[in-house]
């Protein structure tokens, strides 16, 4: 090969080396046509080889024009790097103590059932269902029997209930005030916190009865019968109490300011706390009865029998204020 025909071909790959710097980026993918830039305008001349004996050769005028060359680029896909790994710490989610509302319960007030009629009580009664909470107020159940029946908490006000049968019932609680009770039965009836303010009781059997806390303020006992009963904080202040049997009654804590107890007889009844201010006790007797810190200032014991009585430490230790002793027996 001539050295022209060399200095040809360095100048072909110059021209194509120089055409590809020149290509544009393309989307990756897509085929890139590259023309070489000395063939872009005109076809290539042949390369002419000389011998020593031939004659040169003319180049034909018919000769076909040399095809351009087509290059495809396939880009090579760059990798994406994998992102760096960093330690995040997750951040630990502590729950608030959220303060839970304290709920309130309104305070609804009870309805007031409405009266029950006779003939339902008759029922109630005769069959020994319970009565408890029952509005019988201003009823005529005059002999009626209820031996045994729940009246806890019922509303037995201004209620007629001359000769009923009441023995064994349940009226703690209940509201009693301004019933008639005359000739009725109560003997081991529960009268707890039961409210008989002002009742009339006279000569009424209340053998085995439970009286603690009951509110007799005013009312009539004269000439009952409360032997043994439990009359722990009851309140009989300004009671009628004359006559009464109370022989081993418990009065503990009992309220008795102003009552009249004038010939009761209290043999080893249990007056320790209870409030003797300003009873009359005249002619009572008080054999073997326990005034243990009982507060009796200004209380009347004229003719009172004493005999054996307890008060601790010693009998002029009781509250014992203007005290009328006036023949009274104190052995």
């Amino acid at each position: 090969m001539t050295k022209a025909a060399y200095l040809i071909k360095a100048l072909i790959l110059i021209a194509a080396g120089v055409a590809c710097a020149q290509v544009p980026a393309q989307p990756v993918g897509q085929p890139i046509v590259i023309t070489p830039v000395a063939f872009q305008t005109q076809t290539p001349p042949d390369i002419i080889v000389a011998t020593p004996t031939a004659s040169p050769e003319v180049p034909s005028a018919t000769a076909s024009p040399s095809p351009t060359p087509t290059y495809i680029l396939i880009p090579t896909p760059t990798p994406t790097p994998w992102p760096a790994a960093t330690a995040t710490a997750t951040p630990l989610l502590v729950p608030t103590a959220t303060p839970i509302p304290t709920l309130r319960p309104t305070s609804t007030p009870k309805p007031t059932p409405s009266r029950m009629s006779l003939a339902q009580v008759r029922s109630r009664a005769s069959r020994g269902l319970t009565m408890a909470d029952a509005n019988l107020s201003g009823m005529d159940l005059s002999g009626i029997q209820l031996n045994g029946i729940n009246m806890a908490r019922a509303d037995l006000s201004n209620t007629n209930l001359t000769g009923a049968g009441l023995h064994n019932v349940d009226f703690s609680g209940a509201n009693l005030t301004g019933a008639t009770l005359s000739g009725a039965r109560l003997t081991f009836a529960n009268l707890s916190g039961a409210d008989l303010t002002g009742a009339d009781l006279v000569g009424h059997d209340f053998l085995g009865a439970i009286m603690e806390g009951t509110q007799l303020a005013g009312a009539n006992l004269s000439n009952a019968s409360l032997i043994g009963v439990s009359l722990r904080g009851a309140n009989l202040s300004g009671a009628l109490l004359f006559e009464v049997k109370l022989w081993e009654a418990d009065l503990t804590n009992a309220q008795l300011k102003e009552a009249n107890l004038a010939g009761s007889e209290l043999q080893e009844a249990d007056f320790t706390g209870a409030d003797l201010t300003d009873a009359n006790l005249t002619g009572a007797r008080l054999t073997d009865t326990r005034l243990f810190d009982t507060s009796i200032q200004g209380t009347k014991f004229r003719d009172t029998n004493w005999e054996q009585a307890f008060c601790v430490p010693s009998f002029t230790r009781c509250t014992e204020y203007f005290m009328e002793y006036r023949g009274a027996i104190l052995r």
